[in-house]
């Protein structure tokens, strides 16, 4: 892979770039690139984000039936998994989890009441299969980037320490400062300090 300009700040959108291609092809990096996988990315969990709120809500009952998004949903693990199994084309699998967004939309425009069963399948589609095999995040919790931020912060806090032992305070207090301006709340206690987001 190239790279040339800034590292969008979404894992997401980095693990959609990089699964839109397979692990043997040479990626180039572009603006453009990053704009198509933010897009894909953004599908899916609409999509998924869109099966929880409505399964959640009172339109969903376990007596509707809905054959189509029933089948949908087994046809993109299938898929999906045929994928994975031809050298890991992960591009494939990617596409299998989009018709899953696709059989969801579909579903939920054309029915007043909801398939709470074939919702509940296509939200496990999208856990397992692009959460615990391709490593998304959905419903707006993106733990890479918490724990990214979060080690972030222990990294400074290790350098405020070293300066407060070198005596240099008004450095301490500086970075203090400079952790608090971005939302970082720091309390000193006897076992050392701690932090808040």
């Amino acid at each position: 892979m190239y790279v040339s300009g800034p590292i969008p700040a979404s894992t997401d959108v980095v693990r959609s770039f990089l699964l839109s291609a397979t692990y043997s092809e040479k990626q180039a990096y572009s603006e453009s690139a990053i704009e198509e996988a933010s897009e894909r990315f953004e599908r899916l969990e609409r999509g998924y984000e869109r099966a929880v709120s409505v399964a959640d809500s009172p339109d969903s009952c376990t007596k509707v039936t809905d054959d189509g998004l029933r089948a949908a949903v087994r046809r993109a693990r299938q898929n999906f998994e045929t994928a994975m199994d031809d050298d890991l084309n992960t591009r494939e699998a990617f596409a299998a989890l989009l018709e899953v967004t696709s059989a969801v939309h579909e579903h939920v425009d054309a029915h007043d009441r909801a398939d709470y069963q074939g919702l509940r399948s296509a939200i496990e589609a999208y856990e397992e299969l692009g959460g615990e095999v391709l490593g998304l995040s959905f419903g707006g919790a993106d733990g890479g980037e918490i724990d990214v931020a979060e080690d972030l912060v222990e990294l400074v806090l290790e350098l405020r320490e070293d300066e407060r032992a070198a005596g240099n305070y008004d450095r301490a207090d500086d970075l203090r400062a400079r952790l608090e301006a971005v939302g970082i709340e720091v309390q000193d206690t006897d076992d050392g300090p701690t932090f808040r987001l």
